[in-house]
């Protein structure tokens, strides 16, 4: 994708344009093959958060031909256990599957993003083993609230390896957290993905070698980027994906957000709480290393949100509600 001098460019949108004139769903729809894998990656850290993603989808997924994969890296028995019978309790199938250790040797495997971080890079090549010819691939932070059935039969565009949502916090590679700036040319800049949600063509994935492209980007490593195995993906996706309506991955920066009484305080304007984040979202992505399930979790509409389908599809725990006050003073107080 080739941009003029100091133009920031958004991801391709549908319908897009060629030589031969606009291309529409319609004459997509033909590149639409076998059924879509909704799917999370998790390791012990994030095994009920991953639950609760994939519940929620499948509750929200409707008239989609679908099959539901959770994906586990290094669960424990017990663990494993429960993602067993809570898959099984909603007929989700194939259900689990674990991941080998060795496919993930020599990769970083510390911070709040890994290991599961890298372990979505397979997860086109697992879904494929079941005969699904896409995979829509979530994050365990994020919950469905509104219907998705539209997106995991979303077609895409011929050449494109995946849909994505530009990062609302890195929009481009030229924003200075992304680390990407050195490996533009001048006067080019390209839009940044967020890796959250990806409805992936799991032959066009494979035909790319985007598994094994990323992998050896991170053991070969000139420099080092952020977010794990994301800064990566850009790099070997840079022409090979399309934006997705930003409804199917509403990325909820936690400090942007916060509840004082009937409000919602945002720092570019005061909104009554009510009921925009659901006409604006299906799929609530809670971005950065503050999740909705923490304790010292920002008080917010959005994290009430949260909470009240942990406790109906998952139970306990029950979490102290505090005010935005009583926060900031825990938080002071350390």
């Amino acid at each position: 994708m080739s941009v003029a001098p100091n133009h920031v460019p958004t991801a391709p949108r549908y319908p897009l344009r060629t030589r031969r004139g606009r291309v529409t769903l319609q004459h997509v729809t033909r590149h639409v093959t076998g059924r879509t894998t909704i799917a999370v990656a998790a390791d012990s850290r994030f095994v009920y958060p991953a639950l609760l993603a994939l519940l929620t989808a499948h509750e929200h997924c409707l008239s989609a031909d679908a099959n539901y994969l959770f994906l586990g890296i290094s669960l424990q028995h017990a663990e494993a256990d429960v993602v067993r019978s809570t898959l099984a309790e909603h007929r989700l199938e194939p259900g689990l599957q674990e991941l080998a250790p060795e496919r993930l040797a020599g990769l970083p495997t510390e911070g709040h993003l890994a290991p599961s971080a890298f372990a979505r890079l397979f997860l086109p090549e697992i879904s494929s083993e079941s005969g699904a010819g896409r995979t829509l691939y979530i994050d365990s932070d994020t919950l469905t609230i509104a219907n998705i059935g539209e997106l995991a039969a979303l077609p895409l565009p011929p050449g494109m390896v995946c849909g994505a949502v530009p990062a609302v916090q890195m929009e481009t590679w030229g924003h200075p957290n992304a680390g990407l700036s050195g490996l533009l040319p001048p006067g080019i800049d390209r839009a940044y993905l967020n890796s959250g949600v990806m409805l992936i063509d799991n032959r066009a994935w494979a035909d790319e070698q985007v598994s094994r492209r990323v992998v050896q980007a991170v053991h070969n490593r000139r420099i080092d980027l952020p977010c794990a195995d994301q800064g990566w993906l850009n790099v070997v996706l840079a022409e090979k994906w399309c934006g997705m309506p930003t409804r199917f991955n509403y990325q909820l920066a936690s400090r942007l957000f916060m509840r004082v009484g009937p409000l919602t305080l945002h720092p570019k304007r005061w909104s009554l709480e009510a009921v925009r984040p659901n006409r604006d979202a299906s799929i609530l992505h809670f971005v950065g290393p503050r999740k909705p399930w923490m304790d010292d979790a920002w008080p917010s509409a959005f994290v009430d949100q949260y909470r009240r389908a942990w406790r109906h599809y998952l139970g306990t725990p029950t979490w102290p509600r505090r005010s935005l006050p009583a926060w900031l003073w825990r938080r002071l107080r350390g």
